[in-house]
């Protein structure tokens, strides 16, 4: 069967999950971090393509990725096969170390983008390993520096045109005590169902984002507008919604319809 067609960002702005196979480990010790980390350097100039930060954790990994389309899968066609033949021959094993092929997801607004990058940036406090800004095989620290080779501009702009200000916005958004709105972030919108609990969170969460009151969701019209979004997400459901919310079905149906 033919493989479909990847459809990437269409501002070519995606969050790329990479995860090893049965959810096995892929990296085993520091040399294998920075095997990996000398890999991606080497091909995104090879393809040409962006990384804005990433994460690495034990069995997968998260990257912030800007390019064309068929740039973007040649580089993790060439970067996966490269690191697998390292891995399998260090520790003398065979067979595919990651799962099918990358999972994408399109980011095509800004505060998408500034949450993707904040709960990237948090997969190893959710974790429990420490806390996000001391963590080692994160971009946190580095988009802070001055020198790095993360290409940082693309996502520093979207906080402010001046560098010095986008820094400072961007460490106080990542310190703002908002994390536990952040745990189902992305996530929900890889899986086919959602609990009634995960789609109060994502209400909660979005009427969070856009400082509205939680128990005003019809007074005014962007509350209209987040019931709207989350009613469109995959994986929930105007069942879902009346339960959690108490709002009448023909309601949700007439806001999720609405153009």
């Amino acid at each position: 069967m033919a493989r479909t067609k990847r459809n990437f960002g269409c501002i070519g702005l995606n969050h790329c999950i990479i995860r090893g196979i049965d959810k096995r480990d892929i990296f085993f010790d520091n040399q294998d971090r920075k095997k990996f980390l000398k890999g991606l350097k080497e091909f995104k100039e090879k393809y040409k393509i962006s990384i804005g930060t990433y994460v690495l954790m034990q069995n997968h990994v998260h990257l912030l990725v800007k390019g064309e389309d068929k740039s973007i899968s040649d580089f993790f066609h060439s970067l996966l096969i490269s690191y697998s033949s390292y891995f399998n021959k260090k520790y003398d094993r065979v067979g595919h170390l990651f799962e099918n092929r990358f999972k994408n997801k399109m980011i095509n607004n800004e505060l998408y983008l500034r949450n993707v990058v904040k709960y990237i940036h948090y997969n190893p406090e959710k974790a429990g390993i420490c806390p996000f800004n001391i963590y080692k095989w994160s971009g946190y620290q580095e988009l802070l520096s001055e020198k790095t080779w993360l290409d940082k501009e693309f996502i520093m702009l979207y906080y402010s045109d001046d560098i010095k200000e986008a820094t400072k916005i961007f460490q106080n958004e990542h310190s703002s005590g908002l994390r536990r709105y952040y745990e189902d972030f992305v996530e929900y919108e890889l899986v086919n169902n959602l609990s009634d609990e995960q789609v109060k969170r994502l209400i909660d969460y979005k009427m969070k984002e856009t400082q509205n009151d939680k128990n005003d969701l019809l007074g005014k019209e962007k509350n209209c507008n987040v019931l709207k979004e989350v009613l469109n997400i995959k994986g929930v459901s105007i069942s879902q919604v009346n339960r959690v919310t108490g709002i009448n079905r023909r309601l949700l149906t007439k806001i999720k319809d609405d153009n």
